[in-house]
């Protein structure tokens, strides 16, 4: 595959406890889904690097999932952790 045009890196919602904001995460990403060439997620705007990794992976698959294939998604793996 062949990236091209517009890739934003996207912010990932909290609630106010601090938990991602899973039903946010998926209007976001179908929001952008239909504006945008592709989605970087989990990279350090998107908080990726703050979280753990199950909630990482969760961000990963919600985006994915919400995406539906309309659009390339790109996931960062990094972590601040030097355990992970």
């Amino acid at each position: 595959m062949k990236l091209y045009g517009v890739i934003p890196p996207m912010v990932t919602p909290f609630d106010a406890e601090g938990e991602v904001d899973f039903p946010g995460l998926s209007r976001l990403v179908d929001h952008l889904s239909d504006r945008v060439d592709g989605l970087f997620v989990c990279g350090s705007y998107g908080s990726g690097p703050l979280m753990d990794e199950a909630e990482r992976k969760a961000v990963a698959e919600t985006c994915l999932a919400s995406a539906g294939g309309r659009v390339p998604v790109i996931v960062h793996t990094g972590t601040a952790s030097s355990r992970e």
